[in-house]
Parts: structure tokens; sequence; C-alpha cells
């Protein structure tokens, strides 16, 4: 049977689609994050992670959409040995982001914001492709779920040592975490990736913000707004009009203050996604395999993908 592979890594998860000439969706995994970054051997992490979508027979292509492609030689290089060694020849790694927006546009011209851990624009315009963003999480990734649970993680550790007066964001977001405020270094430093342990506790700030907490309502209004920054960036650079077709993906816009402060500053009301993050792995892959991707197609993977929970 004709496959094509699509795999999108990101921080916290890990998703790979195998699906035939239909558009089918014949098997749909989910694995762990992918941070190269953090690991003494990310060679090794990598092909372990393959090794659980590797399907029986050799896909004709796979796009496998990864963390800090391209913006790190030594990881690019590392990504793409891998890649080939596993996959085979027809194989393509990518950034994840690019991935997200060939997905969002299904290859067309468009900025797409992407905040889901980590957050980055990609954007394709009359100058070509451009990012903006995606600097990581030790001096950039403004507007992602890292980024949101840090500003709120920095609020807790003020209240549990007094530098400022208990509040009920603190108070909600400590029973969230299940501890009392004296344990809050410990739950830090005690887990195994508190990059995405962090970026878990946006959730719970979005939570907040939706019964009305006016701290909680803060942040996530700042988060749209520094998403919003990095989005125009893109979409300059790559030479876009100022109303621009704008795409939006990540856990991050789930929240309707995020998005809502993103459209208002963007100057675009954000469009849905015709495919999601992974659809954009296997459209990629299912184009250069020489398949025929036509909007018939892309609806049929669209909502095949929907119909798992990953549209």
């Amino acid at each position: 049977m004709s496959t094509v592979l699509g795999i999108d890594a990101g921080g916290s998860k890990t998703l790979a689609a195998l699906v035939d000439k239909t558009g089918a969706l014949l098997a749909l995994h989910a694995g762990p994050g992918f941070d190269p970054t953090r690991h003494d051997d990310p060679a090794q992490k990598l092909r372990e992670l393959f090794s659980q979508f590797t399907p029986n027979e050799r896909p004709e292509a796979t796009t496998a959409g990864l963390p800090y492609y391209g913006e790190v030689a030594r990881i690019t290089t590392l990504e793409n040995r891998v890649t080939a060694e596993v996959f085979g020849p027809s194989a393509r790694a990518c950034n994840d982001v690019e991935a997200a927006h060939i997905g969002a546009f299904s290859g067309g011209e468009g900025v797409l914001c992407l905040a889901g851990t980590g957050s980055m624009a990609w954007a394709r315009g009359p100058s070509g492709a451009s990012r903006a963003g995606g600097f990581g999480d030790l001096i950039g990734d403004e507007g992602s779920a890292y980024w949101i649970g840090r500003r709120a993680l920095s609020l807790l550790s003020h209240e549990a040592d007094g530098r400022r007066p208990n509040s009920s964001l603190g108070e909600s977001l400590f029973a969230s975490l299940g501890i009392a405020p004296t344990a809050l270094l410990e739950w830090i430093y005690s887990q195994g990736n508190p990059r995405a342990a962090i970026a878990t506790v946006a959730r719970h700030v979005s939570e907040q913000a939706a019964a009305g907490e006016p701290e909680a309502m803060e942040i996530m209004s700042e988060a749209g707004v520094r998403l919003a920054e990095v989005a125009r960036a893109a979409a300059n650079a790559a030479g876009l009009p100022a109303d621009a077709a704008l795409a939006c993906a990540g856990s991050v816009f789930a929240d309707p203050i995020v998005r809502a402060e993103i459209g208002r500053n963007f100057g675009a009301t954000p469009t849905a996604c015709q495919l999601p993050p992974v659809g954009g792995a296997v459209f990629d892959a299912a184009r250069r395999a020489g398949w025929t991707v036509d909007a018939s197609w892309i609806s049929d993977l669209r909502d095949n993908l929907n119909q798992r929970g990953h549209a």
C-alpha cells in the first residue's frame, strides 16, 4: 500500500499520522515531546522517538516537523541525519512551525502564529518565507504557554516569600498544582522536563482568566499582544500586506482573550487552519510523493484527523 508519514514534534508532545492516497488515516500515534537542547544524546532520543512511529513498510515520503530545525546548525545536521537514517532518502526534516504553516495554508501564502510550549510566527509571501520569534525559553518565546506559566509562577514565588500579598490568582494556582507555597521550589526543580511542566501552568491561568480573575486576564491579554508583534514582524519580512491572512495554532489560542488580542493588534481576524500541524507534515510528504492533494483530499484528511480529535 502506498502511504506517507507526517510527524509533528513539539516541546510537550509528538504526533505522527500515517495516511494513504485517499487521505484516509491509517494510524495516528502520540508520543512524548522532543527538545534536542535538553538531552546528552539528542540523536539517540530522536531515534527512540521515531522508533515509536516507524511503520512496517517504509512510506513513499516522510516529513518530520522538528524543533530548532534551521535555527541551530548542529541540531539541524543531527535532525537531517537521523530522519534519513530512520525513514530513508525520501524523508525530509523541517522546522515544526514550517510544517504547521504548510498545513494552515495548504502550502499557500499567509502568516501563521504558533503558540504552544514555545512561540514563533512563520510567513510566506512575495518576498519568500520568513520567521520571527522562536528564540527559546531563555530569551524569547513571548506569549507562549511557557511564557504565561513562567509569568504566573513568578507571581507565586513572590507570594511564597511575602514579597507581595496573597492573591486570588495565587491561591487558585497553588490549589491547581496541588502544593503549598512552601513547596513551590521543590515542585519546579523536581520536574523531569521543567519547560514542559511550566507550560502546563498556562492552562490554569487561562481558566482563571475565563472566570474573570483580573491578573490572569492581564497575563493572557499581554500574551496576545506579544504574539501579534511576532506575527507582524514575520509578515513584514515576507512582503505581505497589512491585511494579510492570519492563522493561529497551538494550545495558547484556545484562550479567547489571546485570540481577541492578537486579532486586534495584528489587524486581522485569525482564520481557521486548513490542516493542523501534523496534517501539514502529511500534506508536504504527499505533495513530494507526487500525490494529488486537491481541496477534496485536504478536506478528507481534515475530517479524518478531526474524528480523532486533531484538527
